[in-house]
């Protein structure tokens, strides 16, 4: 009894520190299950094919040659344009039209104060007038000395002077109208009459002023027909012909235009040649001082193929890598080739390297990829493959 008495209460502290154990040891044991577990559920739910990227595709066509576009640029304007004064000097008394405003060909367009030139011809009618006069009485007289001359009253004498008294009126009345005629041309010189029909680019003297001979009044320009010069190589000149009709373009407008001119002599300043394109009537919303422009089309012979421009990635020694696909044992493969660039336009480039017609390439996301890499294929749409220029 009394060794029981004793070993009881080891006994039950035994009991106790095991059961704190077991219950501080389950949770441990319970938590590492769960952890290995969820490891376990992940590894085996990701799907190895969730890595392979999906990529578009287009098959490569290999040219012997390529179209190279260039843009070049020339100004709209007038086929005439005139500064226009008057050929007098005198006082400006009206301008009949202002700058913007449209004219007609022979529309009155300024004047000038004409009173001392009114006076003057008015004098002049008047002497007009008198050697009429003079010039009847003269050939009456010589009528009459004729008629005397033949009844033996009068001397030859006589009618030699009334002749020569007749032609002298008469000269005398030429030279007074020969002076009206003078003022009349100085009337019309004191008249601004519009050469063509055009529009008023500016108007620089006002009413009242003075102007002098030759002094410019306005600047007028031909509005129904307008020219583009455009300088341009002179090899690329000579592909064009007279009356050849080719296409214009500014940001909102295009319109066709014929060759009208093309320059025989270079400018020494920039050795270009002056094609001259004149624009028809119907070519609205195009105004003089507009540039426009025009595509020039040169054949490069070269071998080469068009790919799209986002195909291309950064390479080494100036040369771009287009990422090709080959099939190794029943998987694509991207595989990276060097090419150069000869040509790019817009969202196309034409490159040149160790390419093959019919073989495919990456046309898209080519930064994403790495050499050699495993991909999934899918043809790109028709749009996009057109928009590369194959």
């Amino acid at each position: 009894m009394k060794m029981n008495t004793k070993d009881n209460p080891q006994r039950a502290f035994f009991q106790r520190t095991l059961q704190i154990g077991l219950f501080g040891l389950v949770p441990f044991v319970g938590l590492i299950m769960l952890l290995f577990a969820a490891g376990s559920g992940q590894v085996s739910s990701a799907p190895t094919e969730a890595k392979i990227p999906l990529v578009e595709y287009s098959e490569l066509t290999i040219q012997q040659r390529y179209i190279a576009q260039r843009r070049v640029v020339g100004r709209v304007e007038a086929s005439s344009q005139g500064r226009l004064g008057f050929e007098l000097g005198g006082t400006l008394e009206a301008t009949l039209v202002d700058e913007g405003q449209q004219v007609e060909q022979g529309q009155l367009l300024a004047t000038l104060d004409t009173a001392r030139l009114d006076a003057q011809k008015a004098q002049l009618k008047a002497a007009q007038k008198r050697a009429e006069s003079n010039l009847r009485l003269a050939r009456l007289t010589e009528e009459r000395v004729i008629d005397l001359v033949k009844k033996k009253l009068e001397s030859p004498q006589r009618l030699d002077e009334v002749r020569e008294s007749t032609v002298a009126a008469s000269a005398s009345l030429l030279e007074i109208e020969a002076q009206i005629e003078g003022v009349d041309v100085q009337l019309e010189k004191s008249q601004i009459l519009a050469p063509f029909k055009g529009e008023v680019i500016s108007r620089l003297v006002d009413n009242g002023s003075v102007v002098g001979q030759g002094q410019n009044v306005f600047v007028i320009q031909q509005s129904d027909e307008l020219q583009v010069r455009i300088a341009m190589g002179a090899s690329d000149a000579q592909t064009f012909v007279l009356g050849q009709e080719v296409e214009l373009y500014n940001r909102k407008h295009s319109s066709y235009a014929t060759v009208t001119s093309i320059a025989a002599n270079r400018r020494l300043s920039t050795q270009t040649v002056d094609v001259i394109f004149t624009l028809p009537n119907s070519a609205h919303g195009i105004l003089a001082g507009d540039l426009l422009s025009l595509q020039l089309k040169q054949p490069v012979d070269e071998a080469g193929a068009w790919v799209a421009r986002q195909a291309l990635s950064s390479g080494v020694r100036g040369l771009w890598t287009l990422y090709v696909v080959e099939s190794i044992q029943g998987e694509d493969h991207v595989i990276p080739r060097s090419v150069e660039v000869l040509y790019s336009y817009k969202d196309r480039v034409y490159v040149r390297g160790p390419l093959r017609t019919g073989e495919r390439y990456v046309i898209a996301g080519a930064h994403r990829l790495t050499p050699d890499q495993v991909v999934h294929l899918r043809r790109a749409v028709e749009d996009t493959v057109a928009s590369i220029g194959r």
